[in-house]
């Protein structure tokens, strides 16, 4: 089974007094890496600073979609490295497991809140480029049955598989008991509900959390048997 496990990454103290604006950290970043998920959210004294570019739930109408993203290949911008590394990527079994591992939990996800037969893999692999990586990604559509609605669909794919490893409940465990400390925001999900019932999340990954003085910045890895 895979599994998620997650440090934490205590990048500096800040004295937030001295001038210093976090708002600026999130043009950094957005400037840096531009992602689909980009945020800055205001908890009173606490902050979160985020470039995700990994969808969790999306529902537009009946329809559910998500994109599990797992295998990863340093893009060093140049083209001739760049397609070696692609190369590799997509000629790597591990990493195809990985990725096949996370979109069998996804299917079976949906299977919960969608018309039998309407959850197939639309897209297998695609390569998506970022500032400094390529991800492979599939791509996952159902059909939500009568009855259920968006936030159904959220819950029944709570947590991702991308984060926390399969089979969930075991991995929840896992992740409880060799853990060291509590992951907080790190791993959740952001977005947004409109009032017609769609949503649009996604995953609480690639995120500074400020608070205390402190800028903290999770980081983690899937693991298989064969890792």
């Amino acid at each position: 089974p895979g599994q998620g496990l997650s440090q934490v990454a205590v990048v500096e103290a800040l004295d937030l007094g001295l001038g210093w604006c976090p708002s600026e950290l999130f043009q950094k970043l957005t400037a840096a890496s531009p992602s689909p998920y980009e945020f800055f959210i205001q908890f009173g004294n606490e902050q979160l600073i985020g470039c995700s570019p990994e969808m969790f739930v999306r529902v537009e109408g009946r329809r559910v979609e998500t994109c599990p993203i797992s295998g990863t290949a340093r893009r060093t911008g140049d083209p001739l490295r760049d397609a070696e590394n692609i190369r590799y990527l997509l000629d790597s079994p591990k990493e195809e497991s990985e990725l096949t591992m996370c979109t069998d939990v996804d299917r079976n996800d949906k299977s919960r809140v969608c018309v039998p037969g309407s959850v197939q893999v639309i897209e297998r692999r695609l390569i998506e480029s970022y500032a400094g990586v390529f991800h492979t990604v599939d791509r996952v559509e159902g059909t939500l049955a009568p009855g259920f609605d968006s936030l159904d669909a959220f819950l029944t794919h709570m947590w991702s598989v991308t984060m926390i490893g399969a089979p969930k409940k075991a991995a929840a465990q896992a992740i409880e008991d060799l853990e060291k400390d509590a992951r907080g925001w790190y791993g959740g999900s952001v977005g947004m509900l409109s009032l017609n019932g769609d949503m649009n999340t996604g995953i609480h990954i690639r995120t500074v959390r400020l608070g205390g003085g402190v800028a903290a910045y999770p980081v983690g890895a899937t693991l298989l048997y064969d890792s």
